[in-house]
């Protein structure tokens, strides 16, 4: 409705000849009023809805390019993963098979001392020449030596094997050959240790461990 037209209506009925019956002309100027807002409501929808898609919800505003850029990223995302996950596959066959036992003295036991008390730490064999397998029996080889140890047998020390791979807490390393070397796959011994005495305790009591397959094994404990 134009207001133009409104207000000119409105300005006639209110000065229209005073003899005119009051109740007529308050009426028809409250139906003015009404009709006036009512036009507005129209109008402003009407004005809504040409700034919105059907359905009256903002489209979102997707940028092609970035789109694609995106696409890209997660293609090469993607295909670094498939690079990194066969190198790895290849570096550890090349372990597997390269490695002879008279290429090491010992094999060595690394506990991590860098840990709050009371939380856990874990105890990995430190050497990159060593296949997983192997490694994988070292490592039962002591646990099962700390399982006749007091530490162990009164439930001060607990002691279980997982294995742990680093690339599932860091997948963004995947792709940065500087953040990749520190990326790790291994056996590891996870140990529950109320401190660090007790820790250094226990150290000292793995330490006797039996040789395993001629060779001793080398506990100790530092990050």
């Amino acid at each position: 409705m134009n207001p133009t037209v409104y207000v000119s209506t409105v300005l006639v009925w209110i000065y229209a000849p005073l003899d005119m019956n009051p109740v007529l002309k308050y009426s028809g100027l409250f139906f003015l009023l009404l009709l006036f807002t009512i036009f507005m409501i129209v109008d402003l929808k009407k004005s809504s809805d040409s700034l919105l898609p059907e359905g009256g919800s903002t489209p979102p505003k997707v940028d092609a390019t970035a789109r694609l850029e995106g696409m890209l990223d997660r293609e090469e995302f993607i295909s670094d993963w498939e690079e990194f996950m066969a190198k790895r596959e290849a570096k550890e066959r090349r372990i597997e098979n390269e490695f002879k036992p008279d290429q090491i003295d010992c094999y060595p036991v690394n506990i991590w001392d860098d840990f709050a008390d009371g939380d856990d730490t874990y105890a990995y064999v430190e050497d990159r020449k060593i296949p997983s397998t192997l490694k994988f029996l070292v490592l039962n080889h002591l646990m099962q030596f700390a399982q006749t140890l007091d530490l162990v047998k009164d439930g001060l020390v607990k002691i279980r094997m997982e294995f742990d791979d680093s690339v599932l807490k860091y997948p963004l390393f995947v792709g940065d050959p500087e953040c990749e070397f520190s990326l790790y796959r291994r056996w590891e011994l996870k140990i529950s240790c109320p401190n660090h005495e007790v820790l250094e305790e226990l150290v000292g009591k793995l330490a006797k461990v039996p040789d395993f397959q001629g060779k001793k094994i080398d506990v100790y404990s530092e990050s």
